[in-house]
């Protein structure tokens, strides 16, 4: 079994349900994008919501997959930074009881962050996410003695943002002689810097994922991501060209289409898993459903399965996240799940 460190910014969850688009203007938040804000921000957005429904859960995009992994009884471990707080405490012991094994740096005078997350009635999710502690994981932290000892390093896309140290992540994986696999995380992101992740995969991803949004936005820069429409003819073949251009960059693309199923390219085989397709009528929120179907595929590719069988547990353990508020599921599911 292969063992697997997960990188990314270490936050827990502010989770707002039923969030109107009027709400979400209000705020000053692009529906369905990640937007981060600063301290002073932060605490105007507190008072905006203050008096708000919210539930508080671990969160930040790679530890949702390392927590998830752990539970499908994968041998995983994770590297972020947490502030000297409660809230980091909370964070630290949830992941430990999972059963992940943590490599967590800290900062004891600054707190640790919050994904402020807004979920509209049909499930979509939209982040205001102050970093805190997060953005002090600079370069300079990054070791070989950190890392080592795993052989596949995942990372979230909101890591490249800082230039230099998505380069030393990746630097020091390659010297370690890991698969590296990437998520692109958020497609305003993809779009704002399409040069430096185009360079990332270039140099050093084996593996990428994607959503519809962000793959559509890596492959086709000149167009504008409203412009796609899911309904129009075509769009499929659009996607399919999306995957096949990241499949040139990278040994292994997949391309998650919710309801759709995904469609994946891998060496020489290219296809679409429907098994396990993410049904409208059963979302509730879809915050954490690429990361668990990462983690889905991860807990067959580390045991040498073939692509098809890593595609439909990816996808059966999304399905199951979409169904909840926030990452948490049943003993009883997670049991069956990792059967």
């Amino acid at each position: 079994m292969k063992k697997i460190l997960c990188v990314g910014n270490a936050l827990v969850d502010r989770l707002f349900t039923n969030t109107a688009d009027t709400t979400l203007s209000a705020i000053g938040l692009e529906r369905g994008g990640m937007s981060l804000i600063d301290d002073e921000r932060s605490a105007w957005l507190a008072d905006h919501t203050r008096g708000m429904a919210c539930e508080y859960a671990t969160g930040g995009s790679s530890s949702n997959t390392a927590l998830a992994l752990a539970h499908l009884r994968g041998q995983v471990g994770y590297v972020g930074m947490i502030g000297g707080d409660e809230v980091g405490a909370f964070y630290e012991r949830t992941l430990r009881e999972a059963g992940v094994r943590t490599h967590l740096l800290r900062d004891s005078k600054t707190v640790t962050g919050i994904a402020n997350t807004f979920i509209s009635p049909d499930g979509e999710r939209t982040f205001a996410t102050h970093l805190g502690a997060a953005s002090l994981l600079g370069a300079d932290l990054i070791s070989m003695e950190l890392m080592e000892g795993y052989d596949i390093l995942y990372v979230e896309g909101y890591l490249l943002m800082n230039h230099d140290l998505a380069k030393k992540i990746m630097r020091t994986a390659d010297r370690l002689g890991m698969e590296i696999a990437l998520d692109l995380s958020s497609y305003n992101i993809v779009a704002a810097d399409r040069d430096f992740f185009r360079q990332i995969l270039a140099d050093y991803v084996d593996i990428v994922f994607a959503n519809e949004q962000e793959a559509l936005a890596f492959a086709f820069p000149d167009r504008p991501v409203a412009d796609f429409s899911a309904d129009a003819p075509g769009y499929d073949e659009q996607l399919d060209t999306a995957a096949t251009i990241l499949s040139r960059i990278c040994r292994t693309a997949v391309v998650k289409c919710g309801s759709k199923g995904s469609v994946y390219h891998h060496a020489d085989e290219r296809g679409v898993c429907r098994e396990h397709a993410l049904p409208r009528s059963q979302v509730v929120d879809t915050t954490a459903a690429g990361d668990f179907f990462a983690a889905g595929f991860f807990s067959q590719y580390a045991a040498g399965a073939d692509i098809d069988t890593c595609m439909r547990k990816a996808a059966e353990v999304a399905a199951e996240v979409i169904k909840v508020v926030g990452t948490r599921l049943s003993d009883e599911t997670w049991a069956r799940l990792a059967q």
